[in-house]
């Protein structure tokens, strides 16, 4: 977690190589409305995870809203 970019907090670095294996990240946007994709790969290029995310700023209402059932018969 310490090698999030504080510039762009949504997951890992661009890259990061540990021993045998890569990390990569690719994303879009900004914090408020981002997408991107993460890999991880041996030296070989064999691909061994890979995933996809979307993310940001889930709009605030100012009515708050009710989502219990009142249906007493």
């Amino acid at each position: 977690m310490s090698l999030i970019p504080k510039d762009c907090p949504f997951r890992g670095p661009k890259e990061y190589i540990d021993g045998d294996f890569i990390y990569k990240n690719a994303y879009t946007g900004e914090i408020d409305n981002f997408f991107g994709e993460e890999t991880i790969s041996s030296a070989d290029g064999n691909e061994i995870y890979k995933t996809k995310y979307i993310g940001g700023f889930v709009c605030q209402r100012k009515q708050k809203i009710n989502f219990t059932s009142d249906n007493t018969e």
